[in-house]
């Protein structure tokens, strides 16, 4: 297998990782190709050393970005162990930010709650206002709701309506969920990654 096929699928058995991360690693893997064919070694050589591009990915998929830190040449460790020394000035940054960062965080978490909150409530009360709205037709249940709407063919079309409405809300509430667990998981391999980086 030859360099450029080896970093295309490499790439596309990395496709569930956020792209900054993809291109890092790829980046690493066209390094590694790059330092062999310098040293003399041909492409089919480097392939067989780095092992098949589903492995290495799987390793990757994994979560645990520290046991493929052994793939980097000497001279790049010397570079991480260099700047892991100058970690202790982003200690003192975050020790000094934290009573501004952690309120902020909290306030985030806090809105993007209340967006969700919003929208579910929303949808469970068109649901069963809807709902109540269907049950207002049958006799001794017409009270409860308490419409001046008297024509039974617009009260099914309106709890129709309602309760239509309210499933839409619901599912909208359970795709804003997804989407912000999705994007927090994407925020977390690359923080991950930009840690282990370092």
């Amino acid at each position: 297998m030859n360099k450029k096929d080896y970093l295309d699928l490499l790439r596309y058995y990395l496709k569930d990782l956020p792209r900054l991360v993809v291109d890092d690693i790829v980046y690493d893997y066209e390094e590694h190709f790059n330092i062999g064919m310098a040293m003399g070694k041909s492409e089919e050589e480097i392939t067989k050393e780095l092992g098949y591009p589903d492995d290495v990915a799987k390793e990757y998929l994994k979560g645990d970005f520290s046991k493929k830190k052994e793939t980097f040449t000497n001279l790049e460790d010397e570079i991480y162990q260099e700047e892991k020394k100058s970690i202790l000035p982003w200690i003192i940054g975050a020790i000094l930010l934290a009573p501004i960062v952690v309120p902020l965080g909290f306030a985030f978490l806090a809105f993007i709650f209340g967006i969700f909150a919003a929208i579910a409530v929303s949808g469970i009360g068109f649901f069963f206002g809807g709902l109540s709205v269907i049950i207002s037709m049958f006799p001794g249940f017409g009270s409860l709701v308490g419409l001046s709407v008297t024509n039974p063919i617009t009260k099914i079309f309106l709890g129709i309506a309602m309760t239509c409405l309210g499933i839409v809300f619901i599912y909208l509430g359970g795709m804003f969920l997804k989407l912000v667990f999705n994007l927090s998981k994407k925020l977390w391999i690359i923080m991950k990654w930009k840690w282990v980086r370092k």
